[in-house]
C-alpha cells in the first residue's frame, strides 16, 4: 500500500472513532511506516501499552499539524508509562 492511501485510511479511522477489530489488529501490529503520522495514527488505534507504542503515542502528543490527534495520544499515555517504555527499551538495546 502506498504512503498516501495508508494514511489517508487510517485518518479515515481516527477522524470518524472506527474501533479496530481483531484483523486489522493484527494487521496494524506488523505495519510499518516510514512517516511520522501514519506511525502515530498505527498508535493511536492499536491503543496499547507495548514500550513500542508508548513510543507512537509519545511523538503523537507533542503534534501542532493535527492538535486533535496529539490531544487524543496525551490521553492515553502517563509518564509513568514513559518511563517504564524507556526502561525496557533501554535495557533490550544493550542486551
Amino acid at each position: 500500500m502506498i504512503t498516501f492511501e495508508k494514511r489517508f485510511i487510517l485518518q479515515h479511522y481516527f477522524k470518524n472513532r472506527i474501533q479496530i477489530n481483531a484483523i486489522e489488529r493484527s494487521i496494524l501490529e506488523n505495519c510499518h511506516s516510514l512517516e511520522i503520522e501514519p506511525t502515530v495514527l498505527i498508535g493511536y488505534l492499536l491503543s496499547d501499552k507495548t514500550p513500542l507504542n508508548i513510543f507512537r503515542l509519545r511523538i503523537g502528543s507533542v503534534f501542532k499539524s493535527d492538535l486533535d490527534l496529539a490531544q487524543c495520544c496525551k490521553a492515553l499515555i502517563t509518564e509513568k508509562d514513559i518511563a517504564n517504555a524507556e526502561a525496557i527499551i533501554f535495557h533490550y538495546e544493550y542486551e
